[in-house]
């Protein structure tokens, strides 16, 4: 009812999808509401965007349940099968997420932590991902990896609110 309230005193709402749209409409008939879409024609990041080696792969998050497990389930069931396909594939991993990774061995993981540029570390990358299977919202790493042009694998989950790119923005990973 507090939620209610506080929409209804708005002259327009902004939803990120077409999900949110509907429940705004539901809560709050009168009160137009209008979806803001991501575009996928962003330009590629700078210049240097496709220096990454080739087998680094990058993953961003703070150090919240969803980024944590989705990131550990990660490390236990892709990343051997990655590394066993490209023994020099490297999982760059930035942001306070990395705090849950202290102190355990992780063939072919390097911690970073929290960074003073992001974009430093979407640099070194050649693919993002986002293996996150639950939480709220628009994920920015998603938005962030895209904008730095580069190749993103993302669960269904990290799609949300960026539909439109399916497979011309990115690639879905159905499974390990």
């Amino acid at each position: 009812e507090d939620e209610q309230a506080c929409l209804a005193r708005a002259d327009v709402l902004i939803a990120i999808q077409d999900s949110d749209k509907k429940v705004f409409g539901e809560m709050v008939p009168d009160v137009e509401t209008v979806t803001c879409r991501v575009p996928f024609d962003l330009p590629p990041g700078s210049e240097d965007a496709h220096e990454a080696d080739d087998a680094d792969v990058l993953f961003v998050g703070c150090g919240s349940a969803a980024n944590t497990k989705g990131l550990e389930a990660f490390i236990d069931s892709a990343w051997p099968i990655i590394r066993a396909r490209r023994q020099d594939a490297r999982l760059i991993i930035a942001g306070t997420v990395c705090r849950a990774f202290e102190g355990r061995t992780l063939d072919g993981v390097e911690l970073l932590g929290r960074v003073p540029d992001i974009g430093d570390a979407y640099k070194r990358a050649h693919i993002v991902v986002s293996p996150v299977t639950f939480g709220g919202g628009l994920k920015i790493k998603c938005a962030e990896a895209l904008a730095y042009g580069k190749a993103a694998v993302l669960s269904e989950h990290s799609t949300i609110g960026y539909e439109d790119g399916r497979d011309a923005a990115y690639r879905v990973a159905d499974d390990w």
